[in-house]
């Protein structure tokens, strides 16, 4: 059994039969918010533990359970969103600053890499610019988050070397160690579980201003 395959319109429907029977695991990894068409700078990465496909659209089912009379959703702690950007500076906004240090995040050079809460529900599988990987359910996802990340990493450094902007080089050695956070937070949930209640104190905070 291969470690991930590559998502194409030619094997979608037996990714799509294989998830419903044996499941699996699906990561996308696309240019982030501030990239363009021809000029990629960040990424952002999607992850989703136990996805469905339907043709080319795939979905999530939540649930929700009550607790002291509020409605929670459940079923998305196996579900990751990651961003790959430069290191953000100190905006000299103090309440905005420190809302943004609470969160964990790895730096590898001038990049930081931080995981968060996979907010989506459903989305097409495929990414313009992007990657999109399935990971059989015994497999590890760790060879997906290498090769995802070197190829959305190879566009960030063409970008950068044609603008030369070499302090933004993300280098090959990185991704390993990328890759290795990413799966080590997939096992026992630490970064992720200190990220969410980070963002749940930001939210507390903002809302007292």
């Amino acid at each position: 059994m291969s470690d991930f395959s590559i998502i194409t319109q030619e094997n979608l429907r037996r990714i799509g039969r294989t998830l419903s029977i044996k499941k699996g695991s699906i990561l996308i990894v696309e240019p982030g918010f501030g990239s363009w068409e021809n000029g990629i700078v960040d990424a952002y990465l999607s992850f989703f533990s136990r996805p469905f496909l339907d043709d080319n659209w795939l979905s999530v089912k939540r649930g929700e359970k009550k607790v002291y009379g509020e409605t929670h959703q459940t079923n998305w702690e196996g579900d990751r969103d990651y961003v790959l950007r430069p290191k953000r500076e100190p905006t000299g906004d103090p309440i905005h600053d420190h809302c943004c240090d609470l969160f964990e995040r790895m730096v590898v050079g001038s990049y930081e890499f931080k995981i968060g809460f996979q907010a989506t529900v459903g989305r097409s599988v495929f990414a313009p610019n992007g990657v999109s990987l399935f990971v059989p359910k015994d497999a590890s996802p760790r060879p997906a988050f290498c090769y995802g990340l070197s190829q959305i990493i190879e566009k960030i450094n063409a970008h950068n070397k044609a603008k030369k902007n070499k302090q933004f080089f993300i280098w090959e050695t990185d991704i390993g160690r990328l890759a290795d956070y990413a799966v080590e937070d997939l096992r026992n949930n630490e970064v992720f579980r200190k990220n969410v209640g980070a963002g749940m104190e930001a939210d507390r905070i903002y809302e007292k201003i």
